[in-house]
């Protein structure tokens, strides 16, 4: 791996630990907070461009949580 795949997976681990637990609770009351969204995007960094997994899109998150 190169340092840059490396520095992103740390700053990731990083993002996830810190915001985790806000991000389940604005999951769980169905609003879309700056936890939520860095969850989101860095989940979406994790999984890449796999073909059976297309990244989730912050903006169709949004979408749903504003339609319920």
């Amino acid at each position: 791996m190169t340092q840059a795949v490396l520095a992103i997976a740390q700053l990731c681990y990083e993002i996830l630990l810190r915001d985790r637990y806000k991000a389940k609770v604005a999951c769980e009351r169905r609003v879309v907070t700056e936890a939520l969204t860095n969850i989101v995007e860095v989940n979406t960094k994790r999984r890449g461009s796999r073909r059976n997994h297309p990244p989730l899109c912050t903006n169709s998150i949004k979408k749903r949580v504003a339609e319920s």
